[in-house]
Formats: structure tokens, C-alpha cells, sequence
């Protein structure tokens, strides 16, 4: 088990969750949302229910998922390049 980060009293914990979140090795951030802009534009996602990303519940095609995900990353996580590229 990781360490238990620890902030002072002026420290706002949400940055650190958002720096986690966001950085390009985790790879859930990406696919969930490749995964919901997917379906928002094409009324399903690559995971159906698009909120339900667990393993007992594969993606219906995981190499585009993974290649959406890594062209997401390599954009630096920018939706706006994403959805007009």
C-alpha cells in the first residue's frame, strides 16, 4: 500500500488528486474520457454503460479505445484537439 500523502493546512488536497488524475501513465483518466466523448457524440460508448468501466465489462472495441486514449495523452488532454483533429 502507498504512503498516505500529507498536506498542510494551506495545501488544497484536490490539486494533488487532479495532478494523479491527469498525469499521461494513468491510463484510466484517458479512457474514461475518449469513452464519454464517444458516446455523447455517438449515443453508446465503447463501454456500455459509458460510466461502468470495470473489468467483468469489456469494451466493445478496446483497440480503438486504447488508440483514442493514447491520441488523447500525446494531445496533452486536450479535448478540444481531440474532437477537431
Amino acid at each position: 500500500m502507498a504512503p498516505l500523502a500529507k498536506f498542510t493546512a494551506e495545501e488544497d488536497p484536490r490539486h494533488a488528486l487532479v495532478d494523479w488524475m491527469a498525469k499521461p501513465d494513468n491510463p484510466f483518466f484517458a479512457k474514461t474520457l475518449v469513452n464519454r466523448l464517444w458516446g455523447h457524440f455517438m449515443g453508446r460508448g465503447l463501454y456500455h454503460e459509458v460510466d461502468d468501466l470495470r473489468d467483468s465489462n469489456p469494451p466493445s472495441n478496446p483497440e480503438l479505445l486504447d488508440a483514442l486514449a493514447k491520441d488523447f495523452v500525446k494531445k496533452q488532454v486536450s479535448t478540444s484537439s481531440t474532437l477537431f483533429a
